[in-house]
């Protein structure tokens, strides 16, 4: 191989260049190293948790204790206590369902939720509602 500079004078980058290159241009550097790609790749959406508050135990059937209720049940999200979420609440409790919370209704919710089982509601059966709510 001959380099320009073999035939008049240059400042080209110079012999220790040509000498490389007229060696073959030697590398020390290793081969690549052959990369595998899948033939499909799947991209999965990021899993997202719903990260909810938990409730104030206070022993009152507000909005919020109703509105967890409501999503326990399976019922519309309203904070209201109406008919279709008393009869969610009932079906998901295994009692006769009629829409009416009578004292079938509150002794099968005092049993799931630890509560003493006499069939009235009050602040004790609200607490134990609302601590088992904001475990379940």
């Amino acid at each position: 191989m001959v380099g320009h500079s073999d035939g008049f004078p240059t400042a080209c980058p110079g012999p220790a260049l040509l000498t490389w290159v007229r060696a073959g241009m030697p590398t020390t550097v290793p081969p690549p190293v052959p990369v595998t790609v899948p033939a499909k790749v799947t991209i999965r959406p990021p899993v997202v948790a719903r990260v909810r508050a938990q409730l104030v135990v206070d022993g009152q059937l507000g909005p919020a204790t109703i509105r967890e209720l409501q999503r326990w049940a399976g019922a519309a999200v309203d904070g209201d206590l109406g008919v279709k979420t008393r009869e969610a609440v009932q079906r998901k409790l295994g009692v006769k369902v009629d829409g009416i919370w009578g004292e079938a209704t509150t002794r099968a919710l005092q049993r799931l939720v630890g509560a003493t089982v006499d069939g009235k509601p009050g602040p004790a059966t609200y607490r134990a509602l609302q601590t088992y709510l904001n475990l379940h």
